[in-house]
């Protein structure tokens, strides 16, 4: 989610939220995640595929980040960016757990461990990658916005003082007046920016999950394609000592 690294300065600033209330907000994400994964397990040993559940969740995602990009800043868009990260956190519980579990279907049990933390080392590559397309974007384009916006007000130092400190500059300056809207509007364009950056890096995830395997799952340890795989490599080794001690 890379709007996410900064929901919280976009909530105080833009949608006038007490810290409180961003903060509740900030973590829908996370606690929806968990919630739909946990009951999503259960609904998971019936239908016994996760190909289609994947793909559900990250149609899922695009729904919640259409609402982000369209409920940007002002009072009148506290339901939407709370709605918004309510769809986008149970997209997550689609998605995130589903693709752990049948990532773990395609492997051979010995290799069940190092498959497991090659996916969470992929994962913290993924997130860092995020966090470096979201600090650059906002580092490079945020300052630029707020001088054009606030330079009417003819305050030289105006931009660099919200730039540097946004939770004391920002609250000086009530809602409705021209400084808080023309800080808005440039709050504004930066979470057009990092949503539509999101959405297009989740359009190349949805095109990965198309070409995703859909095994039926078992109920025993190690699928049984898995298994065939590992009777037949222990079958070649085997002949292949045979023929060597021939």
């Amino acid at each position: 989610m890379v709007h996410g690294n900064y929901l919280f300065t976009l909530l105080l600033v833009s949608y006038n939220f007490s810290i409180e209330g961003a903060t509740r907000v900030a973590s829908l994400y996370s606690f929806c995640a968990v919630v739909v994964g946990s009951i999503l397990g259960a609904v998971v040993i019936k239908l016994r595929r996760l190909k289609h559940v994947i793909l559900a969740g990250i149609l899922l995602w695009f729904v919640g980040g259409g609402l982000i990009y369209h409920y940007r800043g002002g009072s009148g868009s506290k339901s939407g960016i709370i709605g918004g990260e309510i769809v986008i956190g149970t997209a997550a519980g689609f998605f995130s757990w589903p693709t752990l579990i049948m990532i773990q279907t395609a492997a051979r049990h010995q290799y069940v461990g190092v498959l497991i933390s090659l996916v969470f080392t992929v994962n913290s590559i993924g997130q860092a990658f995020g966090n470096c397309v979201s600090g650059a974007i906002w580092s490079q384009r945020l300052f630029d916005e707020l001088k054009k916006n606030l330079a009417p007000f003819n305050n030289a130092t105006l931009a660099s003082s919200v730039y540097a400190a946004p939770l004391f500059v920002v609250p000086e300056y009530v809602i409705g007046s021209p400084e808080r809207d023309a800080i808005i509007a440039s709050y504004r364009y930066m979470q057009r920016i990092l949503t539509i950056t999101a959405i297009c890096i989740v359009v190349v995830m949805f095109i990965l999950a198309l070409f995703l395997h859909n095994p039926l799952l078992s109920g025993q340890q190690t699928q049984p394609e898995a298994e065939g795989e590992d009777a037949a490599a222990q079958a070649r080794e085997l002949q292949k000592l045979q023929d060597e001690a021939k």
